[in-house]
């Protein structure tokens, strides 16, 4: 995980770039286990 002193020395559209690309990584992370789980249950 990225240092929070890391980030506020970045200025405003740094951390808001920064920001968007984490919660682009999660989101794809969400929907990696929600094909998952929807493949489970097509093999029940």
């Amino acid at each position: 995980m990225i240092p929070l002193n890391y980030f506020d020395k970045l200025d405003e559209q740094s951390q808001a770039c920064l920001s968007y690309a984490i919660a682009r990584i999660v989101n794809r992370g969400a929907k990696a286990t929600q094909l998952t789980t929807e493949e489970r249950r097509r093999l029940k």
